[in-house]
């Protein structure tokens, strides 16, 4: 099986150098990613994934083939709104005075003393404008401690929907995750 990667902002790595490039690295250097990995079932033409995301208004700087045969996508750092994502975890906070709630990438973290449900949880962040797309919750009643995972669309979602849309040989969910910036090189 093969992987597709959507490197959201991320220049190329030395120890990528080998692999072929559709086009130059941008000169601005490296910023700081969200990376989206699918597995492919069969190798993507970057020429047309460049065309598809570009069709649809999607910025790209760069379109490879990795190393193993994935497909890597670096596009402008995408990253949400600063105030709204204060605005959502003060939204939960305010369910109850000893929440907690804090933001890592797309992903907001809730610990609290009693149980929190889904449903008090769901208005509060979308309240802020945001997409929830997953929710995991764990519980230690024993020692009062509640925990809740929300996971919202980041801006990247409509890289995902386009691609996933135009390319059956994706195999979604895609996995996400972020990398900070760097020196450039």
């Amino acid at each position: 099986m093969l992987l597709l990667v959507l490197a959201v902002g991320c220049t190329r790595s030395r120890e990528h150098a080998h692999e072929h490039e559709a086009e130059p690295p941008p000169a601005h250097g490296y910023r700081g990613a969200t990376e989206i990995a699918y597995p492919v079932r069969a190798p993507v033409d970057l020429e047309e994934v460049r065309r598809v995301l570009r069709d649809e208004g999607l910025d790209v700087d760069r379109v490879k083939t990795g190393r193993a045969g994935d497909l890597v996508i670096h596009v402008p750092l995408q990253q949400a709104d600063p105030v709204a994502l204060e605005r959502a975890a003060a939204a939960v906070t305010a369910l109850a005075p000893t929440t907690v709630a804090r933001w890592s990438g797309n992903r907001l973290h809730i610990r609290a003393d009693h149980a929190l449900t889904e449903a008090e949880v769901r208005p509060a962040v979308a309240s802020a404008g945001f997409e929830i797309i997953g929710v995991e919750a764990s519980a230690e009643p024993a020692l009062a401690e509640y925990d809740m995972t929300v996971q919202v669309a980041g801006p990247e979602v409509r890289y995902e929907r386009v691609l996933e849309a135009r390319f059956p040989q994706l195999v979604p969910p895609p996995r996400v995750w972020s990398v900070g910036p760097s020196r450039p090189r």
